[in-house]
């Protein structure tokens, strides 16, 4: 075999003279500037003196450790980001994190002994204290706070990597420790609280993943404090070969950490991206028929299921809606999807061209009749838009029935209230005629009740008389009425889920008592309501809302 000539020598030789060329002076120079910018300046036995003072165990942290947790579980219970905050400001969980991440750097066993210790009884503290609270609370649901700490991903290991490095320089430059204590309790001390949660409400799956996180923030945070003070020149004495080993032995446990937080991350990001695709195939399959998505929720069951449920309101019934958008989602998001479409059809457009018809009907049949009523029609007209405060789309008066239909033109500040009351003041202006004014397609007004309640104040009955009132102008008598209630609205789940329901009942009752047939659903505890309260507050789910079934329209 004819041996290939490399263009360059690699043998030991020219190897050496590399080395002895290039690298050593290279690396003999980066020294010199590390020793000079970074290791000099730094009182190495002063700051592992007050590291080893901050890291005891003491009275003191203790009682802090106590108090910080047990505000840190009430701002978890009451879902206050505010109250969580202000538990960080005390916690003392800085000072034995960073005594285990120098004593992992100088290796030294005793101090690293100590830290384990005071980290194990506050722990230990910590968690008997949120057991406490949470046992003889009335609130004892999952809030959003809590349920934001139970699956950990990879920003959430990036968060405590760089808490641990910003606490490690400020314990070196001894500036800014407070600010940065802040920081590493806000990735300790929460979870914490949520693991005391998840053990008193037997809620296993909670405690498991908020402790997952308080370990993983724990690890990376002292590992984080243990790079940098090597940087720093702490525990030079070690060989090259220890530094090596230290380093990749870090490095590892980085590793071994991102691998489940990645995958959790992905599939977050798989979710968010899944329900943005899902919304766009809908929006775009409907697109031709002046449709909008009045009602969207997306589960994930498990890797291998999507189900999706939406409503449509439409101006055309598609009958394959559902096949095509199923096949279509499947094949975007590589897995099968179940899509069930509720279509609510309006007719607004067929409507207007039906009385129109009808109109010019009576004006070729009476037209010598029409033209001696031309004026007061025209009077009649002006009049009707002169009270209205919005555009018309059109005004219809049948004079031998003496009916005056009215239709606003479409706009999204028009309530169906104010539509009523309009009809009202026409019906005042014109008492011998009867007054109809058909709302814009809109969705229902929204009944909403104080916390806890399910009775009926004034202003929820005024919104379901509106309601009923837009029912009877669309020619609609069957209706959905869908229960909420949030996870303040009583003490336990099944508190919760009979409250939804006892709402949907009276508002039901009061329709039905209209001439509209109605049937009850309640909904409490989806995948999603911890999201939504945190978005858009409690409040928004003491409601009840007035929905169309697909065969409503008659």
């Amino acid at each position: 075999m004819k041996k290939i000539k490399l263009p360059f020598d690699l043998s030991k030789k020219s190897l050496k003279v590399l080395e002895k060329t290039y690298l050593l002076p290279a690396l003999r120079e980066f020294r010199k500037w590390r020793n000079k910018e970074f290791i000099k300046p730094v009182a190495h036995q002063d700051i592992i003196g007050l590291v080893i003072e901050d890291g005891r165990m003491t009275s003191r942290y203790s009682f802090m450790i106590v108090m910080s947790c047990a505000i840190a579980i009430l701002g978890l219970l009451l879902s206050s980001p505010a109250v969580v905050i202000g538990a960080m400001l005390i916690s003392p969980l800085m000072g034995p994190i960073m005594s285990l991440g120098f004593s992992l750097c100088v290796v030294d066993y005793r101090q690293m002994r100590k830290s384990l210790e005071a980290l194990a009884i506050g722990t230990c503290l910590a968690l008997a204290i949120s057991m406490i609270i949470v046992f003889f609370s009335p609130l004892t649901d999952a809030t959003p706070e809590i349920m934001a700490r139970t699956k950990p991903n990879l920003f959430d290991l990036l968060v405590a990597v760089f808490s641990g490095l910003a606490g490690g320089y400020a314990t070196i430059k001894q500036k800014g420790a407070t600010i940065v204590g802040v920081a590493i309790a806000t990735a300790l001390m929460p979870p914490l609280a949520v693991v005391g949660y998840g053990v008193a409400t037997v809620s296993w799956s909670i405690a498991g993943g908020a402790f997952f996180l308080f370990m993983t923030n724990l690890l990376a945070i002292a590992l984080s404090v243990t790079l940098l003070a090597k940087w720093y020149g702490f525990g030079e004495h070690h060989s090259p070969v220890h530094t090596l080993r230290k380093t990749l032995a870090v490095f590892a446990v980085f590793i071994l950490l991102s691998i489940p937080l990645g995958i959790s991350l992905s599939k977050i990001a798989y979710q968010a991206y899944a329900t943005k695709t899902a919304q766009f195939e809908i929006d775009d399959y409907f697109k031709n028929y002046d449709s909008r998505i009045a009602n969207f929720d997306i589960n994930f069951k498990d890797k291998e299921n999507v189900v999706i449920d939406t409503v449509i309101v439409t101006t055309k019934y598609q009958p394959d809606a559902q096949n095509v958008l199923a096949e279509r989602l499947s094949a975007s998001l590589d897995t099968n999807v179940l899509v069930s479409v509720d279509q609510i059809i309006v007719a607004r457009e067929q409507v207007k061209d039906q009385a129109l018809a009808e109109a010019e009907t009576l004006l070729r049949n009476n037209i010598q009749n029409r033209l001696a009523e031309v004026d007061l029609r025209e009077d009649m007209i002006n009049s009707i838009r002169s009270t209205a405060f919005f555009p018309l789309e059109f005004i219809n008066i049948d004079q031998d029935q003496k009916i005056i239909s009215v239709s606003p033109a479409s706009s999204d500040e028009l309530t169906i209230s104010l539509l009523r009351e309009f009809e009202n003041n026409l019906r005042t202006r014109f008492p011998e005629w009867t007054v109809m004014v058909v709302p814009n397609t809109q969705t229902l007004p929204t009944i909403y009740f104080d916390v806890g309640e399910s009775e009926l104040n004034d202003a929820a009955l005024n919104r379901i008389d509106d309601a009923a009132w837009a029912l009877r102008r669309w020619n609609i008598n069957d209706v959905l009425v869908m229960g909420y209630a949030s996870t303040l609205g009583g003490s336990r789940s099944t508190v919760n889920r009979q409250l939804a329901f006892d709402r949907a009942s009276n508002v039901a009752n009061i329709l039905n008592e209209s001439g509209v047939e109605t049937s009850l659903r309640s909904e409490f505890g989806r995948f999603d309501q911890s999201r939504d309260e945190r978005d858009y507050g409690m409040n928004s789910l003491h409601k009840v809302e007035i929905r169309f079934n697909s065969n409503s329209i008659q």
